[in-house]
């Protein structure tokens, strides 16, 4: 019942963009990012005994500020119906629903380091050749992968980072973490 009300509430909001839908599409992206960054915001907006004006509030300048004002209303549903707890299954849901039908996926990209622009192209033209799909992303910093970089996309892993590598040397030689 969960699944099917995410997925058809998706499809409500997915059916109002029909228009510039690369540009949704990262904003969208952009707009779960910083909100699953936010601890403090998503607990308020999750809080089911905070009033819905104050939620409203603040929903309302978000959306505004990442330029999602035609969805508004949609969104504002899931909270007022208390249904916040699907609001970030509904929104992936959205991306995953429009990414497939203009053929792009947003990823992540795990660095020990900053990427230069020109890196991150190469990176994102070389998974185009493989995979026939378009993709922007999410860079991050984890100081713990040493070096190299790890993709996390909807359908794979690679893993291309220092860390990894030594971690299969360990097992290879038998050591483990904790030695």
């Amino acid at each position: 019942m969960e699944n099917k009300f995410v997925i058809n509430y998706a499809k409500v909001i997915l059916e109002k963009i029909n228009t510039k839908k690369l540009e949704y599409y990262k904003k969208i992206s952009d707009f779960i990012y910083k909100l699953e960054k936010v601890e403090k915001l998503r607990s308020f907006l999750f809080n089911e005994s905070i009033d819905f004006e104050k939620k409203e509030e603040i929903i309302d300048e978000l959306l505004n500020k990442w330029q999602l004002e035609s969805l508004k209303e949609e969104i504002k549903i899931i909270l007022i119906l208390h249904r916040s707890e699907y609001f970030f299954l509904i929104l992936k849901n959205v991306l995953k629903l429009l990414g497939d039908e203009i053929m792009i996926e947003r990823i992540k990209i795990f660095t020990a380091f900053k990427m230069s622009k020109k890196e991150i192209e190469i990176i994102l033209k070389n998974l185009k050749k493989q995979t026939k799909k378009e993709y922007t992303c999410i860079q991050i910093i984890d100081k713990k992968l040493i070096g190299g970089f790890v993709i996390k996309t909807r359908d794979f892993v690679y893993n291309n980072s220092v860390k990894y590598k030594l971690d299969l040397i360990n097992q290879k030689s038998g050591i483990t973490n904790e030695e």
